[in-house]
């Protein structure tokens, strides 16, 4: 598991807002209580009532990685291949819809002639299904512009600088 998720999981845990319930009006079911503190005095600051929450959820994250860190290494194997082969292929997809949204501009062009349909063949059968969804506004075709958004959005989750590949890759 990523060392930021299993973060998030502890201090959701030890706020106590992943496992607070509040009961219905009318309902027989009593609303979760808090431990009592070990010493009274101590429990009127509210500081060892905090502390003693932030070390539950810090035992909880250390018992996450204690179950298996032979298995979060091994399922983070996989990310950075990926992000070695998807980067470029979906920048190359953004490069060739980009080409074909400026080839729409000139309608003259056959594009099953030489170097048109290097881009052409490839985008047309994604092209011709998107436009069955998404027809041409104002006689202007945006399937191009429709998935160039769409791979941008991808890339930017996947590859980006926040993106989950990068964020899993940083640890």
């Amino acid at each position: 598991m990523n060392t930021r998720v299993m973060l998030l999981m502890s201090s959701l845990l030890a706020s106590g807002t992943a496992l607070r319930v509040q009961p219905r009006s009318g309902s027989r079911i009593a609303p979760l209580q808090r431990p009592v503190p070990p010493s009274a005095s101590t429990a009127a600051s509210g500081k060892d009532d905090q502390l003693g929450e932030v070390a539950m959820g810090m035992g909880v994250l250390l018992a996450m990685n204690a179950v298996a860190p032979q298995t979060a290494l091994a399922a983070e194997a996989w990310v950075k291949p990926v992000s070695v082969v998807l980067g470029p292929a979906v920048n190359i997809a953004i490069l060739m819809f980009l080409m074909r949204t400026v080839l729409s501009w000139y309608p003259n062009k056959n594009l099953n002639k030489l170097p048109w349909n290097i881009v052409a063949w490839p985008t047309e059968p994604v092209l011709s299904a998107t436009r069955k969804v998404v027809p041409p506004a104002f006689g202007v075709d945006i399937s191009p512009i429709v998935w160039i958004f769409i791979l941008s959005f991808i890339n930017e989750t996947l590859l980006g600088p926040q993106g989950l590949f990068t964020i899993m890759l940083s640890k």
